[in-house]
């Protein structure tokens, strides 16, 4: 491990982000990804359903449902803040 990757390797976490300074000493700020799995697991539903959540929001210009980005043809990956945003709303 050479000098500078220790700064990089620098992580502070807060409520649902993390933040990292790299060599530079420039901050750097995470969010946590969820896979389709994770969410269905949290919002307590199937994973069809987190899927179709998602499918919603998308096919609905962001009117309805459940934020997500699709990975592919067939997979989607989701923020945690969105994912919290959805059940608190």
């Amino acid at each position: 491990m050479q000098a500078g990757d220790a700064s990089q390797k620098n992580v502070l976490s807060t409520a649902n982000d993390q933040v990292a300074q790299n060599r530079h000493g420039n901050s750097l700020s995470f969010r946590r990804i969820m896979t389709t799995q994770e969410v269905a697991a949290r919002l307590k539903v199937s994973c069809r359903t987190g899927r179709e959540l998602a499918e919603r929001w998308h096919d609905g210009g962001g009117m309805e449902g459940l934020r997500g980005k699709k990975v592919g043809s067939k997979l989607w990956r989701f923020l945690e803040t969105d994912v919290e945003r959805f059940m608190n709303s």
